[in-house]
């Protein structure tokens, strides 16, 4: 069997003893693997697609509106996307989390936080504890749901590319962003991305290709198949970068999958990947260590084009996860803060 066999083999056994994806908090185990199925047929989905522009910044229209859902009590929201593209749905659904406090004639910077696959957005919504964080840092927190992939039918991103297995992802966050916009007081310079494992993959390919519309983004344990697969990662600004990785990871390993000229799902070594953001960022300086513990050692690549940054934590004998708390403070509060610091001007 080639090296495609079994890594499809591979990927298909985590997926069919997946446990729910949990974003932040460590983990060890074979839960929430990263990688969704590819199409049976093993056929590669055409790279055009409807997928929108990264250059194209929408202004925010809801500023004043009365908002879809009372602040504080979570709740599931739906928008409408093309069904063609979306296995056939009108509509996907999302959790939204409006802060308490919230002024409809204030604009609020606004965090999407993407669930692993075999997760959810509630599920998602649950472990990472943004809700809590969105009332005290005042921001709005919004939980994607993913799609029912492969023969296990778990929910996951099809973030190998754009159009893989025939789904528009972009599509439904352009869609996403768009309906958000016009119902809520958002500050369309300030959009973040968040995501775990396959979802951290998904924030990379967001990154991508949704460059004029995402400010900054943090992937946690992420797959990187739009690095991996050479398939051209070409933003239209210098796009700020946090990454966070367990250096045990078993799910998504530190030290990458096979060559990327290989078959199957190979994945650049995490250090590897660091340093071609970097370079694509512009930066001059780096890896520089600006902390080192027996626990998590963070390295940092600045003098970055547009004031943008790539900052990493390697925690060290880790699994697929993040540590409870870097320098003390939750790794969630870790990752929103790099975000809030950068806005699609650059350094706020």
């Amino acid at each position: 069997m080639g090296g495609v066999g079994r890594r499809l083999l591979l990927a298909l056994a985590l997926a069919s003893t997946a446990a729910c994806a949990s974003v932040l908090p460590a983990t060890s185990g074979g839960a929430s693997p990263s990688s969704p199925p590819r199409h049976p047929s093993g056929t590669v989905a055409p790279r055009d697609g409807p997928f929108p522009s990264p250059g194209a910044l929408v202004p925010t229209t809801g500023c004043g509106r009365s908002a879809p859902l009372a602040p504080g009590p979570p709740a599931e929201q739906q928008v409408e996307v093309t069904p063609a593209f979306q296995q056939g749905q009108a509509r996907r659904a999302y959790r939204l989390y409006i802060p308490r406090g919230y002024d409809p004639g204030s604009r609020l910077p606004l965090l999407l936080d993407l669930h692993g696959f075999g997760g959810s957005a509630a599920g998602e919504e649950q472990a990472s504890g943004y809700d809590a964080l969105a009332d005290r840092m005042a921001f709005l927190a919004v939980y994607p749901e993913g799609l029912p992939l492969g023969p296990t039918q778990a929910a996951g991103w099809a973030s190998t590319r754009p159009m893989d297995l025939g789904i528009d992802e972009l599509g439904y966050f352009a869609a996403l962003l768009n309906q958000l916009q016009r119902q809520l007081c958002v500050d369309e310079r300030r959009i973040y991305v968040t995501g775990f494992s396959n979802g951290g993959g998904m924030t990379a390919m967001l990154a991508c290709y949704l460059s004029g519309r995402v400010a900054a983004v943090a992937p946690v344990s992420g797959n990187y198949y739009v690095e991996s697969k050479g398939t051209g990662c070409h933003p239209a600004r210098p796009v700020p970068l946090l990454e966070i990785h367990g250096t045990a990871d078993a799910i998504v390993p530190y030290d990458g999958i096979g060559r990327v000229e290989s078959g199957g799902w190979p994945l650049l070594p995490i250090p590897q990947f660091l340093a071609g953001w970097a370079a694509r960022d512009g930066c001059t300086r780096g890896p520089g260590t600006f902390l080192d513990s027996a626990e998590v050692t963070g390295l940092r690549w600045d003098g970055c084009r547009g004031g943008a940054m790539v900052q990493h934590y390697r925690w060290n004998r880790g699994g697929h996860g993040a540590p409870p708390a870097i320098g003390g403070i939750p790794a969630g509060e870790v990752v929103w803060r790099f975000l809030a610091g950068y806005s699609l001007g650059g350094a706020v």
